[in-house]
């Protein structure tokens, strides 16, 4: 998840391993905490999160079922003189990112 580069950096999520009849498996918040959306993941289809967009694994259990579901996620962006400090904050993973609790803040109504 990316915030503040000016809509520089992304994180994308690709599926390698799907579990056949699964409920959603991701929720997907926007910059406006109301709004969560539970999505499926599908092959040859990647989620694409750019700025101040959020996710979270849906809680889902395969143990039953023997299965298992595996993505990739990775995070990427344009890095120039302008934005660099930036994404060096947002991916140095030396802090707790501030949107790490995105999905139970007080803002929502």
């Amino acid at each position: 998840d990316v915030y503040g580069t000016d809509e520089k950096g992304f994180n994308i999520i690709f599926p390698i391993v799907l579990v056949n009849g699964s409920k959603p498996e991701l929720d997907i918040q926007s910059g406006d905490a109301n709004v969560v959306t539970a999505v499926n993941y599908e092959f040859d289809t990647a989620v694409v999160m750019g700025d101040y967009g959020y996710h979270k694994t849906s809680p889902n259990v395969y143990d039953d079922k023997g299965q298992i579901r595996i993505v990739v996620g990775m995070y990427c962006g344009e890095i120039n003189d302008s934005n660099a400090n930036q994404m060096a904050h947002v991916y140095n993973g030396e802090e707790p990112a501030p949107f790490m609790n995105q999905f139970n803040a007080a803002h929502r109504e």
